[in-house]
């Protein structure tokens, strides 16, 4: 491999300092603002049961609608999110739709709830900002950051969205304790947003279509590779939220509380995960991403055979390895192998992947148990090893394959 001329480092260091000093404090505010309105759609699980007796005519797979129905708004929104970005409407004229709709949407229940039809539409109006947020998040940094500073700021955008995760829940829970219907008051914090993004937000250097051979090339196999090893990590990793309490409870290792206390280690991972993602690219290289789904295949063997102990250990793994240095790692890597045109889509189909690995999880989960012959979750955190396994093998060969074709081009240039 080839070094890099020192001059030529000097100038690309030099680079990174100036457009993060151009950037600022408040525009990376801004800019993480996004990443907390990504993780809210999943904000009002404490709230659930409240909302079910509010409405004890309905089953309450319909009061879950509320939950799951913008998951299912988003996955459309973010296509068009992400071939609209910079070219049709700016980054910052969608970022300020987003959390505005997040902020509408989210908060109108609190006014708006006579019938549960009411709350549905609500939701669904939050459900587009989601999707146009969560279609921004990653892509706004890669836009806005290069080099080193962009590698921390992918992991701070992914811990914050363990702050948000972990917060956010909790004052819905203390809002629902006050009126049922003030659960959804904690949705203002998009406004926040909103006003970050509207005074602090720069907007990215507009994107130019590309045309001829690199039009053909700009979005190769290999970020392709990388939307489908996210949506097969996330459909292998999902069962642990929905089964974890299944096996606490069942397996009489602790009760509900304990079940929350391994979600919140998830989120610690998620949060130490993010924190430390600018070292641990410099550290991994091109490897990030394969190391991240071998850590969530250790984690997720923590919980398919061990104790209590081991299940803290392994939600930890999973929540440092999966969203942690994983997601940043996609998003880093889809931002060194695309074009800026290119870009914008790929953070839609990020979203989209995130999505659709997680609805399809609730169908692969019985049946990952029935082939491992269990009838506890642990059936399916053993099928995902393999699965985790499988992936990290597929994207290492699949980058292996890119080096070599660059490494050909370089030559024969």
């Amino acid at each position: 491999m080839k070094q890099e001329s020192l001059p030529k480092k000097v100038a690309t260091q030099n680079k990174e300092k100036e457009m993060a000093k151009k950037r600022g404090f408040l525009a990376a505010v801004a800019a993480l603002g996004v990443y907390l309105l990504a993780v809210m759609t999943g904000i009002i699980s404490p709230g659930l049961a409240a909302l079910a007796q509010a409405y004890p005519e309905l089953e309450f797979t319909t009061i879950v609608l509320a939950a799951t129905l913008p998951n299912l708004i988003a996955i459309p929104v973010a296509l068009i999110a992400g071939a609209v970005a910079g070219k049709a409407i700016s980054f910052r004229a969608l970022s300020l739709i987003g959390s505005g709709l997040i902020a509408l949407g989210g908060t109108a229940p609190y006014f708006f709830h006579s019938s549960f039809n009411m709350i549905l539409v609500s939701r669904a109006i939050f459900g587009i900002g989601f999707g146009i947020c969560f279609t921004l998040m990653g892509t706004l940094i890669v836009r806005l950051y290069d080099g080193q500073t962009r590698d921390s700021m992918l992991g701070y955008g992914a811990a914050t969205m363990a702050v948000g995760g972990v917060v956010l829940p909790m004052l819905v829970g203390y809002f629902v304790t006050i009126d049922t219907h003030a659960m959804w008051l904690p949705h203002l914090v998009a406004a926040l947003s909103f006003l970050a993004v509207l005074f602090w937000l720069p907007e990215p250097d507009k994107i130019e279509e590309m045309t001829g051979a690199d039009h053909k090339t700009r979005f190769p196999f290999a970020a392709w590779a990388l939307i489908i090893a996210f949506t097969l990590t996330t459909m292998a990793v999902w069962p642990m939220m929905l089964g974890i309490a299944t096996v606490i409870v069942g397996e009489g290792l602790g009760t509900a509380v304990t079940a929350g206390m391994a979600i919140s280690m998830f989120a610690a991972g998620n949060f130490i995960g993010g924190l430390v993602f600018g070292q641990y690219a410099k550290i991994t290289g091109r490897h990030a991403l394969p190391v991240a789904l071998l850590i969530c295949a250790g984690g997720m063997s923590c919980l398919a055979f061990g104790g209590l102990l081991m299940i803290m250990v392994g939600t930890t793994l999973i929540g440092f390895g999966f969203i942690g240095v994983g997601m940043p790692a996609i998003f880093g890597g889809l931002g060194q192998m695309l074009s800026p045109s290119a870009m914008a889509m790929a953070g839609g189909l990020v979203a989209v992947a995130n999505n659709l690995g997680a609805f399809v999880a609730g169908y692969w989960m019985p049946i990952a148990m029935n082939v491992t012959g269990s009838t506890s979750p642990r059936g399916a955190y053993t099928a995902g090893i393999v699965v985790l396994l499988a992936v990290a093998v597929f994207v290492w060969f699949t980058q292996l394959s890119q080096k070599q074709q660059s490494d050909a081009a370089v030559a024969s240039a």
